[in-house]
């Protein structure tokens, strides 16, 4: 015993060791932290491990959803203290941060005592959840997405029910990636696909049972959020004028600049009688917004918010719109749930499900040089259809809800 403990310390210290033995790493480390208590208790306490945060108002309302759809404690895997602010009116006593930030992103030593600080953390665990979204296949690097499935399945061997909630699953997803998701599955790790094209892409993969839902921030239960952004927009609306909130992706701007497309887009909202304003949903939005305010003069009065709102003050805006274009699909979600036409330009083949779920695939838009063509001919569409298109969308998001609920069943 102790030659293989021995030999997981110095493969630990390994900054090049492979992730199969990294996996051994976490199960050998997950079991001997908590199998001192095996049983699991019903006063025991939920363990999320959470997204990045920290600058993403959609990992924020993926994080308050699970608080506002779970009972009980719960403890919290972040990666820093400041990553996510939890709401009062969701209770706050009733969660604790547990910081590990080499968790999913480190290597060697730092890593293999943050893994047993979680082993700590799941003794009586009534469960360990996973936020998935759009992390689990490799769209943000290999090793993260390993990782995550990695421990997934070291849980589930020690006998905590796991889950991971709603994610994606693309077209070519790496061959290690699947295979560490293959066996998190064999290993009795409950996976949540949030979109019927992942459900069947992880069918295809070979991934066992996928059940099929839909992203969990359908399910964020808005809380009051008046600001001066939003005293706005009902200024516009009392006036009889329309309302258009446009967002600009810092993701999608890293791959061309957006300025003359969204010049085309401003420029044909106001044509059509639109007020507008430009709404970031992700730090790095901010900056993309302030570029293009300063590309010509006709830009430089627009109207715009200048920060990170809370998701519930995100919803309270949308609550306001006609309409939303969008690069960031968090952002139509919460507009979505109010029954706002989103227009969304899809990054990494997460967001034709979901608009096929609510109706209107049609929206979904390729963010490719040219796009704003197509966005102005969805906006010129949405003027003889918005009736339809509306009860469209309200009818998608009642089933929207439905399958989002999966994601917490027995929780």
């Amino acid at each position: 015993m102790k030659s293989i403990a021995k030999a997981t310390l110095i493969s630990a210290l390994d900054s090049r060791v492979s992730l199969s033995v990294t996996s051994l790493i976490d199960s050998l480390a997950i079991r001997a932290g908590s199998r001192s208590r095996r049983r699991r208790e019903s006063a025991g306490a939920h363990v999320l491990i959470n997204s990045a945060g920290g600058g993403n108002i959609g990992d924020q309302a993926m994080f308050e959803s699970f608080l506002a759809n779970v009972n009980g404690p719960v403890k919290v895997i972040v990666r820093n203290i400041d990553a996510f602010d939890v709401p009062e009116a969701l209770n706050r006593a009733r969660v604790e941060l547990v910081v590990l930030p080499s968790l999913i992103y480190g290597r060697g030593l730092s890593r293999l005592l943050n893994v047993m600080t979680f082993a700590r953390a799941l003794r009586g665990a009534r469960s360990l959840s996973i936020v998935g979204a759009d992390v689990m296949d490799g769209g943000y690097g290999r090793r993260p997405s390993s990782l995550e499935w990695s421990l997934a399945a070291a849980a589930s061997k020690a006998m905590v029910p796991t889950r991971v909630l709603g994610f994606s699953w693309k077209n070519n997803v790496d061959g290690q990636i699947q295979r560490a998701a293959r066996s998190a599955v064999l290993n009795g790790v409950i996976a949540i696909a949030r979109d019927p094209h992942s459900r069947s892409r992880l069918l295809e993969n070979n991934i066992g049972v996928a059940l099929e839902a839909a992203d969990v921030v359908f399910l964020h239960e808005g809380i009051s959020a008046s600001n001066s952004y939003e005293e706005l927009l009902r200024g516009w609306v009392a006036a009889g004028k329309r309302v258009a909130i446009v967002n600009m992706s810092g993701l999608i701007n890293a791959s061309f600049d957006q300025s003359k497309e969204y010049t085309h887009i401003v420029h044909t909202l106001r044509e059509l009688g639109y007020e507008v304003i430009l709404l970031p949903h992700v730090s790095t939005d901010i900056p993309v917004i302030k570029s293009f305010i300063g590309f010509n003069r006709d830009h430089a009065t627009i109207d715009h918010v200048d920060l990170l709102l809370t998701p519930s003050e995100v919803k309270a805006l949308a609550a306001q719109a006609d309409v939303v274009v969008t690069g960031r699909m968090h952002l139509s979600i919460l507009a979505l749930s109010v029954g706002v036409p989103s227009i969304v330009l899809a990054t990494q083949g997460k967001v034709l499900g979901l608009m096929e779920l609510v109706g209107t695939p049609r929206f979904c838009i390729d963010p490719v040089a040219g796009f704003a063509a197509e966005v102005t001919a969805r906006l010129r569409e949405l003027e003889i259809s918005r009736n339809e298109t509306v009860a469209d969308i309200v009818a998608g998001v009642q089933k929207a809800q439905v399958l989002a609920a999966v994601n917490f069943r027995d929780l």
